[in-house]
């Protein structure tokens, strides 16, 4: 065997290697996206659900995470109505509760989101209900994509978000 016919065995190998790595980059890269909108797709429907399940009652009072549940507030993908807690898509825990300090408020939290997926799902969300949104301890009222980046990108990984609605 030759040493021409080694180069090109050995920078086929090469190019084999690289292409693949993009191809895993790429691929990672679109079920990054994926749990992305799957998370904007729960937080809407578990704030829907909320306030659906709450809309004769005066306030939030008495909303505790095991209500939701119970309620059906969450999507099977993140809870049955046996679970005793609900995760997120990338496997953390999510939360809903009436707000400790005013009850005609509730939060969600998501505890384990990925800084690069952070001022995604936080731009996700944005209606008159929406009071204000924490990201890992930084309370933001203005929603425009400047503030959440900034916010998300100041965060230390994984972030953990609260949104405060009525």
């Amino acid at each position: 065997m030759g040493i021409t016919k080694i180069l090109s065995i050995l920078i086929g190998v090469v190019v084999t290697v690289i292409t693949l790595a993009f191809v895993g980059g790429y691929i990672a890269s679109v079920f990054s996206g994926t749990k992305e909108a799957q998370a904007a797709s729960e937080l809407s429907t578990v704030i829907a659900n909320v306030q659906g399940l709450y809309a004769s009652q005066p306030n939030f009072s008495g909303l505790t995470n095991t209500v939701a549940i119970q309620g059906g507030a969450y999507p099977s993908s993140m809870a049955t109505l046996s679970s005793t807690s609900a995760t997120d898509p990338w496997g953390g825990n999510v939360t809903v509760e009436a707000n400790s300090t005013n009850n005609a408020e509730f939060t969600v939290e998501f505890d384990n989101v990925p800084k690069d997926s952070c001022t995604k799902l936080a731009s996700s969300y944005n209606s008159s209900n929406l009071v204000s949104l924490n990201i890992d301890g930084n309370n933001v009222t203005a929603f425009d994509p400047a503030t959440l980046s900034s916010a998300c990108n100041t965060a230390a990984a994984p972030i953990t978000m609260i949104w405060t609605l009525n």
